[in-house]
């Protein structure tokens, strides 16, 4: 009778395991969608055509059913508005950290919870830590910006671009000392400046730790989002660019005063820490 059960329960588990498979297969498959009818999608439709388009869609769906499982252990049911908010902040730790569903696992086996990170952004219970901050990154650096200038090239859809001399690489990996943040603010076909609120005019010469995705600029170069130009805006000339990999998206950055670092020396630290982590759980 034991082993009857035994080989029943295994059944269940298995018919289980295939029909979540089955369904993940068939989400994967479903997002054949026309990239310029997204084009000022900002949500999960056009994160999972991209992820689609890159063979990582899946990892966002795995942890998505994490977060799910997550959530339901405070509520009984989750609707389908929510589900797509959950497949957004899933997709966000797949693009803008380069994660697969595996290091996610990994990681939280060894105290680093990406799922729960990923979940409570933006975080209610106050800001992240750094550290926090810089796990839900794909490259942490210090480095000191060394030019900035208005440019549409290369046709991505934003403006301008500000040069960082790469000092330390604390999470992540970068391929050259120099890095290039791309911006909505500059100057746009027509001539015309444009500058939106939540982007800084960095200045030469200013130095600090800057919180970047490299998974997040090729995101916004396939998908218009706001602040983006569609004139300025053209695959197959991206398609081109030699230097995407040295392409990012900025989430944030820690500046210093007068060049004195040690009011960062603590983050600096622990960034570096979070980073050894991650670089164990992903080479």
């Amino acid at each position: 009778m034991y082993r009857t059960l035994s080989l029943t329960c295994f059944a269940l588990f298995w018919g289980t395991l295939v029909c979540i498979s089955s369904a993940l297969a068939q989400e994967v498959n479903q997002w054949e969608v026309n990239r310029q009818d997204l084009q000022w999608d900002i949500g999960w439709e056009s994160r999972a055509a991209f992820l689609r388009d890159k063979g990582r869609l899946e990892d966002a769906l795995r942890i998505r059913e994490d977060m799910i499982e997550r959530v339901k252990q405070e509520r009984d049911s989750v609707s389908a508005r929510y589900y797509k908010h959950l497949g957004v902040l899933a997709a966000d730790v797949v693009i803008g950290g380069g994660y697969t569903y595996d290091q996610v696992s990994r990681l939280r086996q060894d105290g680093l919870d990406l799922v729960w990170l990923g979940l409570i952004y933006p975080n209610p219970l106050g800001p992240y830590t750094k550290a926090e901050e810089a796990a839900l990154a794909e490259v942490v650096v210090t480095a000191t910006v060394t030019d900035r200038f208005d440019s549409l090239l290369p046709r991505d859809g934003f403006r301008s671009s500000v040069v960082l001399e790469v000092h330390e690489v604390l999470r992540g990996s970068v391929d050259s000392k120099y890095i290039i943040i791309r911006r909505s603010s500059g100057k746009g076909p027509n001539g015309g400046y444009s500058h939106f609120g939540h982007e800084r005019t960095f200045e030469r010469g200013e130095a600090g730790i800057f919180y970047l995705s490299n998974g997040y600029y090729r995101y916004y170069s396939a998908y218009i989002g706001p602040g983006r130009d569609w004139r300025a805006w053209d695959l197959a000339y991206q398609a081109q660019d030699p230097d995407r990999h040295l392409r990012y998206y900025s989430f944030g950055f820690d500046l210093v005063s007068d060049n004195d670092w040690s009011p960062l020396e603590a983050d600096i630290a622990d960034i570096r820490r979070v980073g050894q982590l991650i670089r164990s759980h992903t080479q």
